[in-house]
């Protein structure tokens, strides 16, 4: 996916869905994409449900990814 112009970063997390739980995406970059170019990259499961793009991806105090956050972000 990063090798995609208009991707600077990029978080995957597990969310619910009508087959148990598949991937959405959080990403930063330049500018708009649309999911069907996401995953124009992506193979087999990794394809995404979902995606929000951010001007940066949710942290912890300590830097690392903040995957709950990330759930909630993708939740609303």
């Amino acid at each position: 996916m990063l090798q995609l112009d208009s991707v600077r970063q990029a978080m995957a997390v597990a969310v619910a869905s009508k087959w148990g739980q598949s991937a959405a995406l959080l990403i930063t970059g330049p500018k708009p994409l649309e999911l069907a170019e996401l995953n124009a990259v992506l193979e087999g499961p990794a394809k995404a449900i979902a995606f929000r793009q951010l001007d940066e991806l949710p942290r912890l105090e300590s830097g690392k990814p903040d995957y709950q956050a990330a759930k909630q972000l993708l939740a609303d």
